[in-house]
């Protein structure tokens, strides 16, 4: 593999990591989360030095060590880093609250590196192991999408359904199950493959606006409409000549407005989100 599709799979892999970083299980140790949030700043050699630290004084036997090897996985600076701290709590700690939160970021590693049928084994045993799991909805929509990759629409299907009659209350990633139901909404439809995310005009109000992103392929556009919707945010479609499909957010009344709705996609969705002027 060649180092432009290594660092491609890294960034992908990062981003997917912060897009869960809502419903994955806070640090309930003061240390851990100063180590977190060091990393956060760009200090990861304080951070790793802590969690380093923390392993070594640390019994196995501690009800604190899969939580003290999740935050190491959750701080690495690699994706090989991040794989084995998270595949060690999840096999050597399955029974830990932390087992379920490795095995939903070890997934969206899988979805990443386009392993979409390792997507679905490795978010498959969340619900094995727990049918009333709080991460039932994001497991969901993570699976859906990998059977969707793989043009598995029942299988997609089956898992939107699953995800959104769950009691969890995680409310954002039932709103992009939302989204993605769009696509089971009739078996024709659903045969035929994909549906074209839509193309809208502009949502009245102000001329400013936002370019969130330009992909290359339906199901990346609906994935980001997805993540905008689960956001609050209404997005636009636009195809100009080429073969891009443009994600954007219009309508908005001020640079004001538009300065902070980059701010919020930057740090929600990653990427170089930027100002459209009037």
């Amino acid at each position: 593999m060649n180092r432009n599709v290594v660092n491609r799979i890294v960034a992908v892999a990062l981003t997917c990591l912060a897009l869960s970083a809502t419903v994955a299980t806070a640090q309930t140790d003061a240390r851990l989360r100063t180590a977190v949030q060091l990393a956060a700043e760009g200090l990861p050699d304080s951070a790793a030095g802590i969690v380093t630290g923390l392993l070594a004084v640390t019994p196995v036997s501690d009800t604190l060590y899969p939580q003290i090897l999740y935050t190491q996985g959750a701080i690495a600076r690699t994706t090989t880093e991040m794989q084995r701290a998270f595949q060690k709590v999840a096999v050597e700690y399955p029974t830990s609250r932390w087992a379920e939160d490795a095995l939903l970021r070890l997934a969206q590693m899988d979805f990443a590196s386009r392993n979409y049928a390792g997507t679905v084994r490795t978010v498959s045993q969340i619900p094995a192991n727990n049918p009333s799991s709080p991460l039932l909805p994001s497991a969901a929509y993570w699976a859906a999408r990998a059977e969707f990759e793989q043009g598995n629409t029942a299988e997609g299907c089956a898992w939107v359904t699953r995800g959104l009659a769950s009691g969890s209350g995680d409310v954002e990633a039932k709103n992009r199950l939302e989204y993605l139901q769009g696509r089971c909404a009739g078996t024709a439809a659903d045969t035929a493959g994909p549906a074209a995310p839509p193309t809208t005009a502009p949502p009245a109000g102000g001329g400013w606006g936002v370019q969130v992103a330009a992909v290359s392929s339906q199901s990346s556009a609906n994935s980001v409409l997805a993540d905008l919707k689960a956001m609050g945010l209404t997005g636009t479609v636009v195809r100009e000549s080429g073969s891009l499909y443009k994600i954007r957010v219009l309508g908005l009344a001020s640079r004001a407005d538009a300065d902070a709705t980059v701010g919020a996609v930057k740090a929600k969705l990653g990427g170089s989100p930027f100002v459209l002027a009037p």
